[in-house]
C-alpha cells in the first residue's frame, strides 16, 4: 500500500492573523526607526544651520558645526553666545576681534599661551586669559578642521556673508611657511580656498 508524501497543512485563521500582525508590527518598527533617524538629522541640522540662519552651504555648516559642537561649544556656548570669560560669535563677534579671518585661524592654531597668539587677541583690545587651547600647534585639530570651524563661527553663527572676505582667505597660503611642522600642505590650502570661493559664489 503506497502513502502520499506529507504536505504542510494550510495555516489556520489564528496563524494567518498572527502572521499579518507580525508583518504590520515589523513595518511599524521600520517606519518608527526611519522617523527617529530623520528627526535626529533634522535636529543636527537645526543646531548647525537653521537656528543661526547663516551663509554657509550645508556641507560646510555641517563640517564646521561638528568641530564646534565637539571642541568649542563647552566654552563658547552651544549657540555661540559665549559663556563667562569666553567670548561669543553672534552678531559678527569673531570678525570684530579678528578683522582678518587668517588672524582668527592663527589664534586657533596658537592659542592664548603662545605670546604670538596672545598678541593677536590683545590687538583688538581683548584680554587673553590663557584658556584658549593651541588647537594647531598641539596637533589637536587639522588645518581643515580649524578653517571649517572658523568659517562656522564667522559666517554661520556670526551671520556675516562670505563673499566680502573671500579674497582675504587667499592668505591661508602664508600659513604653510609660518607653521612648517604642522603637516599643512598646499593641497589642503587649495581645497579650502576652493570651498570658500564656492560658498562666496553661491551668495551671488
Amino acid at each position: 500500500m503506497s502513502h502520499s508524501p506529507a504536505t504542510d497543512a494550510a495555516p489556520g485563521p489564528r496563524e494567518s492573523y498572527l502572521g499579518q500582525r507580525e508583518g504590520k508590527l515589523t513595518l511599524v518598527s521600520v517606519v518608527a526607526m526611519l522617523a527617529l533617524v530623520l528627526a535626529y538629522v533634522g535636529f543636527m541640522r537645526a543646531g548647525h544651520t537653521t537656528s543661526f540662519g547663516g551663509f554657509l552651504p550645508s556641507e560646510l555648516a555641517d563640517a564646521g558645526g561638528s568641530v564646534y559642537s565637539s571642541k568649542c561649544a563647552s566654552c563658547h556656548g552651544g549657540t555661540g553666545g559665549g559663556s563667562g570669560i569666553n567670548p561669543g560669535f553672534t552678531g559678527g563677534g569673531a570678525a570684530t576681534t579678528f578683522p582678518d579671518p587668517i588672524d582668527q585661524v592663527r589664534w586657533v592654531i596658537l592659542g592664548a599661551a603662545d605670546p604670538a597668539g596672545a598678541a593677536l587677541y590683545t590687538a583688538a583690545g581683548k584680554t587673553a586669559t590663557g584658556a584658549m587651547p593651541a588647537w594647531g600647534t598641539n596637533k589637536l585639530l587639522t588645518l581643515t578642521e580649524i578653517v571649517h570651524v572658523v568659517l562656522y563661527e564667522r559666517y554661520e553663527i556670526g551671520g556675516l556673508p562670505v563673499a566680502p572676505e573671500a579674497e582675504a582667505w587667499k592668505g591661508l597660503s602664508a600659513l604653510l611657511e609660518e607653521f612648517p611642522d604642522l603637516g599643512f600642505t598646499q593641497a589642503d590650502v587649495d581645497a579650502l580656498i576652493g570651498e570658500i570661493d564656492a560658498a562666496a559664489a553661491a551668495e551671488a
